[in-house]
Order: C-alpha cells, then sequence, then structure tokens
C-alpha cells in the first residue's frame, strides 16, 4: 500500500524579507504565519491594502491612497489588531454529551483503525513560551506556549484528486493538493469537500453542521480519498 502523507511546501513569511517557513495557512499553504494570511485576505477577500500587500489588485476607479489599512498610534494596523482577534479565539470544544455516546465512540474508534489520524493528527502542542519564529518576528507569548491541543489535521498539502480545487491553484503545487484541514467544528459546509468534515464531526463528537445536505455520508467523504494512496477506498469500506 502506497505511504500516506502530505507533503511540506516552505513558502516566503511576507513579515520577514527573505525568510521562509513552512505553510500552514490557506487551501494551498500559501502562507507560513498567521499574519502573513490576514494581510492577503485583507487584500484578495476585501479589497484592502496594507503594508504586506500595498498593492491594489486593480487601479481601474482607484482614488484611495495606498495602503489603505494605516498604523494605529500604537503602531499596530488593522491586520495586526484582526491576527491577534485570530490568535486569541478558543477553538471549538467538543460536545460533551454526544462524546460519550455509543455511535460517536465507535466512530472514533474506526477513526483510529482505519488511518484517519495519519493525517487528521488528534494532537498537537505548541512551542515553548519564549520562541521565536516568523523570521524572528513573533514570540511566542506565556498564554500560547506549550499548549496542548487537538485540530485533527497535520496542516500539509494532500492530493485529494478532485477538481474543486482548480480555481485555488498556485505555481508549484499540484491543481488538485489542498490542505488538511481540521474534521471538526460546526460552521456551515458549502461545498462538497468540505462536507467531509461534518460527516467526520459527528464521529468525533461535534454537532455536524446545519447547512450540510444531509445526503452526504461518511462514505461518500471516505471515497473522496483515493488519490492519496490510490488503495485507500477498501481500507476505507470499513466504515
Amino acid at each position: 500500500m502506497a505511504r500516506l502523507c502530505g507533503q511540506v511546501l516552505r513558502v516566503p513569511i511576507v513579515e520577514a524579507a527573505g525568510h521562509t517557513g513552512v505553510g500552514r495557512f490557506g487551501w494551498k499553504d500559501q502562507h507560513a504565519s498567521l499574519l502573513s494570511f490576514s494581510g492577503d485576505a485583507y487584500l484578495n477577500e476585501m479589497g484592502i491594502t496594507s503594508r504586506l500587500f500595498p498593492d491594489e489588485v486593480t487601479k481601474l476607479c482607484n482614488i484611495a491612497s495606498e495602503a489603505n489599512n494605516q498604523p494605529d498610534p500604537d503602531g499596530l494596523d488593522d491586520v495586526d489588531h484582526f491576527s491577534r482577534f485570530v490568535r486569541a479565539s478558543k477553538a471549538p470544544s467538543r460536545d460533551a454529551q454526544l462524546s460519550e455516546t455509543p455511535m460517536v465512540k465507535r466512530g472514533s474508534e474506526l477513526f483510529d483503525k482505519i488511518g484517519c489520524v495519519t493525517c487528521h493528527v488528534r494532537t498537537l502542542r505548541t512551542a515553548p513560551a519564549g520562541t521565536k519564529i516568523n523570521g524572528d518576528t513573533f514570540t511566542i507569548p506565556a498564554a500560547l506556549g506549550e499548549k496542548t491541543f487537538h485540530p485533527f489535521g497535520d496542516f500539509l498539502l494532500h492530493d485529494v484528486g478532485t477538481g474543486e480545487w482548480d480555481r485555488h491553484g498556485d505555481a508549484g503545487t499540484l491543481r488538485a493538493e489542498c490542505l488538511s484541514d481540521h474534521v471538526g467544528g460546526s460552521e456551515a459546509r458549502q461545498i462538497p469537500q468540505l462536507r467531509e468534515q461534518s460527516a467526520h464531526s459527528t464521529a468525533m463528537g461535534r454537532p455536524p453542521a446545519p447547512a450540510v445536505d444531509a445526503r452526504w455520508s461518511v462514505v461518500d467523504a471516505s471515497r473522496r480519498h483515493t488519490a492519496t494512496s490510490g488503495r485507500s477506498e477498501p481500507r476505507d469500506a470499513a466504515l
């Protein structure tokens, strides 16, 4: 059987010129830091330029001065504040009542047995407080240092063999590759690839997303992983 693994992609750290890091943010792991990712989102999702991304996508009808996002008296701009907000946001907790049901316990056992945890890693731990990361531009504070969390993801790139991600294509990655995201959470999943996460949410003791098509099953989700190894479907049939 082919080995299941994600691809480590080193990308530029936008706020630290000349430095690179392992991509962890964005569907294509195109950013190594939360600040870089936030600046990209401000530009490409909201059209707001910043010191990190000072160039407009288009100059057509542009009458605003650049960069749109200017720092406050404390020296921090909105991208900084947004990054801090995201960094301080607590991950959704597991449903204590649902996680104790026989169905969820059995689902958790199967999750381990058939190898989902190879990529959807259950537990990770942050670096110690005081560690400098992102080209020495950020020092991990005590509030975030040596914390155990449960992402159910490895934040690496995986070729899942579907076509929905072509619009996210970036140079240097396969068009079908995307971030191995967490499988928990209660937000609505609007496209088929993301419905996989909601199917797994039930198995991991988290309520499924209310907007997910009820016809999308755990079996459907497992079948979408065949490209990761070429032989995963027979194994996933255990579900």
